[in-house]
């Protein structure tokens, strides 16, 4: 699972934030997932498409995708409209404004000076954040905060994995911190603490119940998001074998 429910991609805005992903304290699961998508050329986009659009991407090809969220809703046993609005419902609120994206590079400067400081732990390293660039950490946390209202909807199994994920990829982003602000430190270790996080998440997600698993795709729209990615990869692909055929 990556981070984020909304992919840590179209994510222009998390772009911009994945700098501050240490920020929170107790943080959550976040998913990540960046999506490469050929161009669609349709008639104009109606309001739907358009929040299709927004959370996964603006090169992405709407009519795949409305086909898979319809798919998936059906899978769920759940309207279309109510599938959609689950993956869909909170899109405009990741979204950063014009005056969070101003505050985010006025305090650009002062969270890449935190190389300079020497990081021990987490608490250290949300202290200095906090300090150097309270708006922005104001920004993440309120972003956070709406991934943790997912996260109280999952099933006790599926929330236990979600939280514990979490903190896994909380602990290695903190240990890469302390090593970038401790010279000498940063290195091999740092990345295998990364894949480690990695390899325990994925394990402990194919360890989980069929209802924990079901209770994380229908909360987040993961299997949709996989989905609509691969085939656009495979469509992305397709289209650069035809040009050579």
């Amino acid at each position: 699972l990556y981070h984020h429910r909304y992919p840590f991609d179209h994510l222009p805005l998390h772009a911009n934030l994945t700098q501050t992903n240490t920020c929170r304290n107790n943080m959550h699961t976040q998913l990540a997932l960046f999506c490469l998508f050929a161009v669609s050329f349709a008639a104009p986009l109606t309001d739907r498409q358009k929040l299709i659009q927004k959370v996964w991407g603006e090169d992405v090809n709407v009519t795949l995708a409305e086909s898979i969220i319809a798919d998936e809703a059906k899978r769920f046993g759940v309207s279309n409209d109510e599938y959609f609005n689950t993956c869909t419902a909170d899109a405009d609120k990741f979204e950063l404004t014009p005056e969070e994206k101003a505050s985010v590079e006025q305090e650009k400067a002062a969270l890449e000076s935190l190389k300079d400081v020497k990081i021990e732990n987490k608490d250290q390293l949300l202290k200095e954040i906090g300090a150097r660039a309270p708006k922005t950490l104001e920004i993440v946390n309120k972003r956070i905060a709406i991934i943790d209202k997912y996260v109280a909807k999952l099933n006790p199994e599926a929330q236990k994995f979600a939280k514990d994920a979490g903190n896994a990829i909380e602990a290695a982003f903190v240990s890469i911190a302390k090593a970038q602000s401790n010279p000498g430190e940063m290195g091999m270790e740092q990345i295998m603490n990364l894949g480690a996080a990695a390899k325990k998440i994925y394990s402990d997600y194919q360890a989980l119940s069929q209802s924990a698993k079901d209770s994380l795709d229908q909360t987040f729209c993961i299997n949709a998001t996989i989905r609509i990615v691969k085939s656009q990869i495979e469509q992305f692909f397709m289209s650069i074998a035809a040009k050579f055929s």
